[in-house]
């Protein structure tokens, strides 16, 4: 799992090599500006934990999966990349992913089949 990003900014953390950027890039944006004002309650808390669930669910299977996974769900052509750079989640990562994804209104389109 990965380490949350807030509570490193907190303790000094200067930036991030961000998974998440490639979802929600306006709030990772705005997190790293409360960083760089060291302000981190208020709206960066409310960020932070308001995506918390997306940070962690990415890694709930190798990394670039889960993302790639929500990318082909919403149209784009990740599910026809070739391995390594892309291979479906399990049914149960899947599940997981598409649900933090709709409880967090991520999911713009569904499609029934991910990694044609």
């Amino acid at each position: 799992m990965t380490p949350s990003r807030l509570p490193l900014f907190a303790l000094g953390g200067r930036g991030v090599i961000s998974v998440a950027s490639n979802e929600i890039p306006t709030e990772m944006a705005s997190l790293l500006q409360f960083r760089a004002a060291r302000e981190f309650s208020g709206p960066a808390r409310a960020i932070h934990s308001h995506y918390l669930p997306l940070m962690e669910v990415n890694f709930v299977e190798s990394n670039p999966i889960p993302v790639k996974s929500r990318h082909g769900q919403n149209g784009f052509a990740a599910s026809r990349l070739a391995p390594p750079r892309w291979l479906p989640p399990s049914a149960g990562s899947l599940g997981r992913i598409h649900s933090v994804l709709e409880t967090l209104g991520l999911v713009e389109k569904t499609y029934a089949a991910v990694g044609d």
